[in-house]
C-alpha cells in the first residue's frame, strides 16, 4: 500500500512539474537563460522565425549588437498603432532588409540593405505601418518579396484590435 501511495505522489509531482514547464517555458527561458521566445510566421510564402519587440525597451534595442542572423531569422516589431515608424541602425553589426507591414498584414514599404554605417539616418515608410520586420540584407531580393505581399503573423502575437478586425 505504501508503494502505491509513493508512486501516486511521485506521479502527481512529476505531472505538476511538467505542466509548469510546458505552460511557462517561454517565461522561464527568458528569465533564466535570457533567451527570447521565437515565433514562426510567413512573409508571402517564405517561412521566418522571429523574436518579438513589442514594448519601448525591446523596440529600441531591436537587433543592436547581434553579429549574425540565420538565413530565415529576424525580429518582428509590434507597435501600438499604425504610423510611419522609423528604424535606425544604431549599434548594428550587420546589414539588414527592413519590411514595414500595415494593419491588413500587407507589406507597405521595404528598405533594402540598410548598413550599420548609415546611422544616424532613420528609415521610415511612405505609408503608415503597424509592424516592422528586420531580416538579413538581400532577404527581400532572394525571395522576390514586394509591396502588397501578405504577411501571416501568428494570432498569439497579434494585437487584439488586429485580431478583431480580421475576424469581421
Amino acid at each position: 500500500m505504501r508503494i502505491f501511495f509513493d508512486i501516486t505522489i511521485f506521479t502527481a509531482i512529476g505531472l505538476a512539474v511538467l505542466f509548469v514547464y510546458l505552460e511557462f517555458w517561454d517565461d522561464i527561458r527568458l528569465a533564466v537563460f535570457n533567451e527570447e521566445a521565437t515565433y514562426s510566421l510567413f512573409v508571402d510564402t517564405v517561412p521566418l522565425d522571429v523574436t518579438v519587440a513589442d514594448d519601448p525597451a525591446t523596440r529600441t534595442k531591436g537587433l543592436s549588437g547581434v553579429s549574425r542572423l540565420e538565413p530565415n531569422q529576424g525580429k518582428l516589431f509590434v507597435f501600438d498603432d499604425e504610423s510611419k515608424h522609423g528604424i535606425w541602425m544604431k549599434d548594428m553589426l550587420i546589414p539588414l532588409d527592413i519590411i514595414w507591414i500595415d494593419n491588413e498584414l500587407k507589406i507597405v514599404y521595404i528598405e533594402k540593405q540598410a548598413t550599420p554605417d548609415s546611422f544616424p539616418t532613420v528609415f521610415a515608410p511612405t505609408e503608415p505601418a503597424r509592424f516592422v520586420i528586420e531580416v538579413n540584407a538581400f532577404f527581400v531580393d532572394s525571395h522576390n518579396l514586394e509591396i502588397g505581399d501578405t504577411v501571416f503573423i501568428p494570432p498569439e502575437i497579434l494585437p487584439a484590435d488586429i485580431i478583431k478586425d480580421l475576424q469581421e
